[in-house]
């Protein structure tokens, strides 16, 4: 919050959006199941979806769940709040690294690993890549 990264949103929207929209024609899938859950991976998703026009499901991933520290529930907005008063000198290096810590390890979650998955659904995309030169007969 409050730094130039922040001006880089619609960018990095875009990026995504290019990269899955690349992935799908470089592997030229057939469909698309997409999973996102952020203001940025979310719109990335559905325009890439738009733009390449296949058949697509899109998965929403959830919000995140709250940590936990000393009975209560930490969010992203208390280690905003946080990080203010750090500031302010109304909070210690020590208990602001405690509060992050806690919030981190909600967020380095396994599942949050699968942010913005592309899963591309192939059929006969061998055929229209050019890859295959010779149709193979199977035995009956």
């Amino acid at each position: 919050m409050g730094h130039e990264g922040m001006r880089s949103s619609l960018a990095s929207r875009d990026a995504i959006a290019d990269t899955v929209e690349l992935t799908m024609r470089g592997h030229c899938y057939d469909a698309l199941v997409g999973l996102a859950g952020c203001d940025k991976s979310l719109p990335g998703m559905m325009m890439a979806m738009v733009r390449l026009n296949v058949p697509s499901v899109f998965i929403y991933g959830g919000s995140i769940l709250p940590g936990r520290l000393d009975g209560q529930d930490v969010t992203v907005q208390d280690v905003f709040e946080a990080v203010g008063k750090h500031q302010a000198g109304n909070l210690s290096d020590a208990e602001l690294a405690i509060l992050e810590r806690v919030w981190l390890s909600v967020t380095a979650s396994p599942f949050l690993a699968l942010e913005g998955v592309v899963v591309g659904v192939a059929s006969g995309w061998e055929q229209r890549c050019g890859l295959v030169e010779q149709k193979v007969r199977l035995p009956a």
